[in-house]
């Protein structure tokens, strides 16, 4: 399977860290890529350059550009030239992947179903993978 293969989307039956009665954790999500663009060079992505585009249903598009390790994070932003790949998901599972939840990264997530991606997994991977909350249960949720 190549990792421009699509998957839909699938509604998932537990409930995100963040989230009351069904409802977007819009601002959690807001509050990750806040995080994301604050903490400036990303050790572990300073040779790194590309963009992704995050379309989370419910909480809107986030289009994540990093140069050698230095993201660059704009939120409904008009389209700025392709992407090296863009992940589609509901804000909910968006959020399972970034607690961690049940050990959920992007990969794990794709093949089960949760998320759609296309062009460069490996990027949405590495780009998520470097900087996330501190998983489901663990008190305080800060940034790594």
């Amino acid at each position: 399977m190549s990792s421009d293969d699509m998957r839909q989307p699938m509604q998932s039956a537990q409930q995100a860290p963040g989230q009351t009665g069904g409802q977007p954790a819009t601002a959690e999500i807001a509050e990750f890529f806040d995080k994301v663009a604050a903490l400036g060079v990303q050790p572990r992505l300073r040779a790194v350059s590309g963009t992704c585009v995050f379309n989370i249903t419910g909480a809107g598009s986030w289009r994540a550009t990093i140069t050698n390790g230095l993201p660059t994070i704009t939120h409904d932003a008009p389209e700025d030239g392709p992407a090296d790949c863009t992940m589609e998901c509901s804000a909910q599972d968006f959020l399972r992947v970034v607690h961690r939840e049940g050990n959920l990264n992007v990969l794990a997530a794709f093949l089960q179903g949760l998320v759609r991606v296309t062009g460069n997994i490996g990027f949405a991977t590495s780009l998520l993978g470097s900087v996330t909350f501190d998983p489901v249960g663990m008190p305080g949720a800060q940034p790594r």
